[in-house]
């Protein structure tokens, strides 16, 4: 990755979840946005606490994640709190990266 590069990602990325994520090996940003989907998939809110503190910011009537939920096949017998919050938290962190996307193919195009 060239200098200018990793200047222009560390704008775009500064404040976000993905600015200590390690992407200097990268020399494209199709390899760096397919990096950080996988990252998003190893995400996981563990502990009750945790995913409860989660849910109760994020989507305190369970209706978006117990959509997601439903959507990826998941019946009332095999959900709790836990899996909720780690689907809404990587949707979100989904939908973090797809408002990203843009700036970063133009960080490496310059």
């Amino acid at each position: 990755m060239k200098v200018e590069e990793k200047k222009r990602l560390e704008e775009v990325l500064k404040g976000t979840i993905f600015e200590d994520y390690d992407y200097e090996e990268f020399d494209t940003a199709d390899d760096l946005i397919d990096s950080f989907q996988e990252r998003i998939r190893e995400e996981d809110i563990i502990y009750y606490h945790k995913a409860m503190e989660y849910l109760k910011e994020n989507d305190s009537s369970l209706n978006e994640s117990m959509t997601l939920a439903s959507e990826m096949g998941y019946t009332c017998e095999n959900i709790n709190s836990e899996l909720l919050a780690t689907l809404l938290y990587q949707q979100n962190l989904i939908e973090e990266l797809s408002d990203l996307t843009n700036d970063i193919e133009e960080a490496f195009k310059k």
